[in-house]
């Protein structure tokens, strides 16, 4: 939900400033949203919300992951109250105090250049540490597997085989990928090289939904099986398996 808020603000804002700068081409003006007062404003920190709840959401995921594997503290029914809380009421508390500081401090029309400010790092901070708690999750998680598989009688190689597939699988869902969009932009460096980073972090921010979707879901051998085979229960009458 979190990435669906942020992907049709963004959309907004997008097809906002494109009718805005045709109008202004054409001799014709428009009210739009970059040039309207509190508007403007609320929509970025809606955004920078979204956004912030998308982070707090994958660690959470981490967190429930790493202590299923590892210690099993934690139970699902026990705790979803607080994982509701810190998912989505956290995430208003830091914005909030972002949204108060940006707007006592900055001048500039419609907050422009809000991410290139010291402030912004009061939600991009607490964003990289999820990712760096996430990535020492997977640490573990893939240690654990690891301890587990030698127990085993596979053989090494299939050992390694699966310990890197299931670190490179963990990697969309855990959002250890959106490292590649907080780092640094290319501004003052050749286009070619702000035209690469550009793109591969949109991409992977873009399509970060679509490979949880791909990889947990529609490519999955389990989920395929218990689809396949309550389908046939379903056509002939046979009792359907529950999923645990």
């Amino acid at each position: 939900m979190a990435m669906v808020i942020q992907v049709v603000i963004r959309l907004t804002l997008y097809i906002d400033q494109a009718i805005i700068r045709n109008q202004k081409a054409s001799y014709h003006f428009r009210q739009g949203i970059d040039n309207t007062p509190i508007l403007c404003e609320a929509s970025y920190v809606l955004l920078e919300y979204a956004r912030t709840a998308m982070f707090m959401w994958m660690f959470i995921e981490g967190l429930y992951l790493h202590n299923v594997v590892t210690v099993r503290v934690f139970q699902e029914k026990s705790y979803y109250r607080m994982y509701s809380g810190l998912g989505w009421g956290l995430p208003v508390v830091m914005t909030a105090a972002w949204a108060l500081t940006t707007a006592a401090h900055l001048r500039t029309k419609c907050w422009w250049g809000y991410n290139l400010t010291l402030y912004f790092w009061m939600l991009e901070g607490p964003r990289f540490a999820v990712i760096l708690l996430n990535f020492l999750f997977l640490l573990n998680i893939i240690r654990v597997l690891v301890v587990k598989l030698r127990q085993s009688r596979t053989s090494e190689l299939e050992q390694v085989r699966k310990a890197v597939r299931a670190a490179v699988v963990l990697l969309p869902l855990l959002g250890i990928t959106n490292l590649v969009n907080m780092t640094e932009a290319p501004l003052d460096r050749q286009v070619w090289e702000f035209a690469v980073w550009s793109y591969s972090t949109h991409f992977l921010t873009s399509f970060q939904g679509l490979f949880v979707a791909l990889i947990y879901c529609f490519l999955n051998g389990e989920v395929s099986t218990q689809s396949i085979y309550n389908y046939l229960c379903i056509s002939y009458n046979f009792p359907v398996r529950p999923q645990y």
